[in-house]
């Protein structure tokens, strides 16, 4: 929905179920994009064109440019890549554990056999998360550009970071059943962008 609609929510409020029409208002008249239902209401009455007539509300989720907030969407983006962070370092320090951090600290060329235990498995679920990523960060963020952001949007990051943050816990248990059925929950979040962004 365009910015240049009334700043109301995503839902249509009808409030009289005869003839309804589109109220439309100017920022000025109703600046805040919060206020709520009784607050609304004293705005039309005040305005005489509003008066005696039924009025259709349309509430869109519109971004102020000049003061940018972080939607609930992008804070799940700065999450997922905190987790991502956590996924470098535990591996890192796993793997140095193992191999010594000599090794680490070296140029890395002498032969080492494979991860073992839970070693192994910290390491393969950054790398499965690093698979996984750049598609939900970019997803996430063309829908904040597009202004496609919505409860569909949010859900979908839900599911997605929650998805990992499972995932990596249940795959490090060494709960194989487990983290394959929670690694649809995140995938099903990225699914769900896509929906948001095509339909």
């Amino acid at each position: 929905m365009g910015a240049d609609r009334a700043p109301f929510c995503d839902c249509g409020l009808l409030l009289n179920q005869s003839k309804c029409f589109a109220a439309s208002l100017i920022e000025s008249n109703l600046p805040d994009a919060r206020l709520s239902i009784g607050d609304l209401s004293s705005h039309l009455l005040a305005d005489r064109k509003y008066a005696g007539k039924p009025i259709l509300l349309e509430i869109t989720r519109k971004k102020d440019s000049q003061n940018p907030k972080m939607t609930p969407e992008l804070h799940y983006l700065v999450y997922s890549t905190i987790l991502g962070l956590l996924h470098l370092v535990a591996a890192s320090h796993f793997i140095s554990h193992q191999y010594g951090y000599r090794w680490t600290a070296g140029n890395r060329e002498e032969e080492k056999p494979p991860l073992k235990g839970i070693v192994g498995r910290v390491d393969r679920a950054g790398i499965n998360f690093l698979e996984t990523f750049p598609f939900f960060a970019a997803l996430v963020i063309a829908a904040h550009l597009a202004n496609r952001d919505s409860s569909l949007t949010l859900w979908a990051a839900r599911f997605y970071f929650w998805g990992r943050l499972i995932y990596a816990v249940a795959y490090s248990a060494g709960f194989p059943i487990l983290r394959s059925a929670i690694w649809n929950v995140s995938i099903g979040g990225i699914i769900l962008l896509i929906v948001a962004l095509l339909r």
